[in-house]
């Protein structure tokens, strides 16, 4: 995996504990799991709907040394719980790209799941226009082209629909589903995420700087491969469509994310079919 661009050095707080909360520009948007003293580049990692940062602890093992992993922590969740939630896209997009800038002394890259995969999309847009920064690569799972603008309502029903959503998807561990208690309290979280994610509108503009690297099952519930292929129209540079038999859950994109990264490889040696565009 090829890290590259020009970076400023900037100070920051570190913290030195596994699983511990890193300081960004307010201390609460970015969780590092294993602090890598010669780190040479980083891995931002965005969560689904209803997802926290403690989905990316795996994938944060999985990456070589060279490489340290941070995830982004929506509020109304896990230590954030007590704070408002946001239902804007735009506002997450703001306040997550004033939260990195800290952290952009290393070359980095994106990785986004499902609505994580919209919004490292459009932090990368806008740290492009404010900041002159733009990740290396842009890794997206569980979700077609952000111009596609789909009639979905999941915000607006009843909890059962929501949950049977969830569990379609897979993209929230069964230990939730099987806790009544764990359900109540994340309930709220993935009703506003949904609500973020399906009252955004996609506005034509500034391109990625960047490949992009889609994910994606021949028999994915969240995106067929002509609606990844309009990654292809966000980005100057290659879009390649790594296609996997099967719809596969969260965990096995974890793990052959971390094959990518143990071949030092943007795409993988070997898979079912690629497409690049």
């Amino acid at each position: 995996m090829v890290f590259r661009g020009p970076v400023a050095a900037r100070s920051y707080a570190r913290v030195d504990n596994r699983g511990q909360q890193v300081m960004g520009s307010d201390g609460k948007w970015l969780c590092r799991f294993a602090t890598q003293r010669d780190a040479r580049a980083r891995l931002v990692c965005f969560p689904h709907v209803g997802g926290s940062a403690s989905i990316f602890c795996h994938l944060s093992e999985e990456l070589p040394s060279p490489f340290e992993l941070l995830g982004v922590q929506y509020p109304g969740r896990q230590e954030r719980f007590r704070e408002r939630r946001i239902e804007n896209l735009a506002e997450f997009v703001r306040q997550i790209c004033a939260a990195l800038v800290p952290w952009m002394d290393l070359p980095f890259g994106f990785l986004g799941h499902s609505m994580g995969a919209v919004l490292a999309f459009e932090v990368a847009r806008r740290l492009k226009v404010i900041d002159q920064q733009t990740p290396s690569i842009l890794f997206v799972s569980g979700r077609g082209a952000p111009s596609l603008v789909g009639n979905d309502n999941m915000h607006a029903k009843s909890d059962d629909e929501i949950l049977a959503e969830m569990r379609k998807l897979s993209g929230t561990g069964s230990a939730l589903f099987a806790n009544a208690d764990l359900v109540k309290l994340a309930l709220p979280s993935i009703r506003s995420d949904y609500r973020a994610l399906e009252t955004y509108r996609y506005v034509p503009g500034v391109r990625l700087s960047c490949p992009v690297a889609v994910l994606l099952g021949t028999e994915d519930p969240a995106a067929s491969v002509e609606e990844a292929g309009g990654w292809s129209e966000e980005t100057e540079h290659r879009v390649s469509i790594d296609m996997w038999l099967y719809a596969f859950e969260w965990g096995e994109r974890i793990r052959i994310l971390g094959g990518f990264a143990r071949a030092g490889q943007v795409t993988p040696p070997v898979c079912s079919r690629t497409r690049s565009l």
